[in-house]
């Protein structure tokens, strides 16, 4: 897909109370040739879970999310991918938009429920602008 798509789907999104997922990965591979991202993504997950009350549709939602993330990082990761963004928000029309980059994102990782558009609009058209 055309990152000009994602991008359309982001400007898209709109505003929730719900819990919205900016996750930002550096999926390059370490030195055995694997992917270090997942134990960051299951401490932080645990770390915000815990923010939420539970069962509320906030917690529900970021659950949800995490649970989709932790499926699409486990399945659906291309092993030329060397970065990756990830968009969620299960409570708002289930919206997902995962990206996956063949160059690495200048950052190793990142989750952020709020401010999220922001960084991925600036990256997104960073990338867009770099010729090839």
């Amino acid at each position: 897909m055309p990152l000009s798509d994602y991008l359309d789907q982001l400007s898209a999104f709109e505003p929730t109370p719900l819990p919205v997922i900016s996750l930002y990965l550096n999926a390059q591979a370490d030195q055995h040739g694997r992917d270090n991202f997942e134990p960051f993504v299951r401490k932080e997950f645990a770390a915000v879970a815990r923010t939420f009350e539970s069962r509320s549709p906030e917690r529900r939602s970021f659950e949800a999310d995490a649970e989709r993330i932790r499926a699409y990082l486990k399945d659906d990761v291309k092993p030329s991918s060397n970065g990756l963004a990830i968009f969620a928000c299960a409570g708002k029309d289930e919206f997902f938009v995962p990206v996956q980059f063949d160059a690495p994102i200048g950052i190793n990782c990142t989750l952020a429920l709020t401010g999220i558009f922001i960084h991925w609009r600036k990256s997104a058209i960073s990338i867009a602008a770099t010729p090839p």
